[in-house]
């Protein structure tokens, strides 16, 4: 199978199943308590973010299928991407794109940065929190600040994009495996759960998600090495 193709399964599998996702949705969890109506109002919560999510991820797929796909280009850039848009903005597909894109950003970076310091100040056993001040949680909020500024940096550095987008895809498509697997484990031990497992339903289900994507991920490997080789 082309190399291309496989790096594309890769990134798409990164962006979609992303680790921030499940890690977020976990750590808010754990902080609103687990009450058992607490945990009903979390999994209706989940289940209609998902669909939502998985809706919008299909429209879109359809969107450049029906436009880029049908003329066999490529969105090396953000207005390559911004082409999708040309059948229904017209001139206005630059601006739309950048509007939308920056939407997205407003919504995605503070999830993707706080998270990055939830998870530093949990690794290294710290106060974490937005609800505390700076002086109570420093090390949180270093993290996030330095999250933030790393981010900055990259978006200056002059690299596309899109680029930077396909390749953190790809890297999150290779990880995720690793961090559902290891959330797997925790999530049905008795006792690390305190009496409050997952149910198995649930749990083969999600390993079953996780083995579909260590196998993409294996095979893009696998491509990447036979290719070099």
């Amino acid at each position: 199978m082309d190399g291309r193709v496989h790096r594309r399964r890769a990134s798409l599998l990164g962006t979609t199943v992303t680790s921030y996702v499940y890690v977020w949705q976990t750590i808010a969890q754990a902080e609103r308590g687990s009450s058992r109506a607490r945990l009903r109002a979390g999994k209706k919560d989940a289940v209609l973010g998902s669909f939502f999510a998985v809706a919008v991820f299909w429209f879109i797929l359809i969107a450049m299928g029906a436009t880029l796909g049908v003329h066999h280009l490529h969105a090396n850039t953000a207005a390559d991407a911004a082409q999708a848009l040309r059948p229904l903005a017209g001139n206005l597909a630059g601006g739309v794109f950048a509007v939308g894109l920056l939407a997205s950003a407003l919504v995605a970076l503070p999830v993707l940065i706080a998270t990055t310091a939830y998870v530093t100040g949990a690794q290294l056993e710290r106060k974490r929190g937005l609800s505390l001040k700076v002086c109570e949680a420093p090390l949180f909020y270093g993290a996030l600040v330095t999250a933030a500024v790393l981010g900055t940096g990259l978006a200056l550095s002059g690299i596309s994009p899109i680029r930077l987008l396909f390749i953190a895809g790809i890297i999150g498509g290779i990880a995720t495996p690793i961090g559902l697997a290891l959330l797997l484990v925790v999530a049905g031990n008795h006792a690390l759960m305190r009496g409050r497992p997952v149910g198995r339903p649930l749990l083969v289900a999600g390993w079953f998600v996780t083995t579909s994507i260590a196998a993409l991920s294996v095979a893009f490997v696998a491509q990447q090495l036979t290719s070099v080789a």
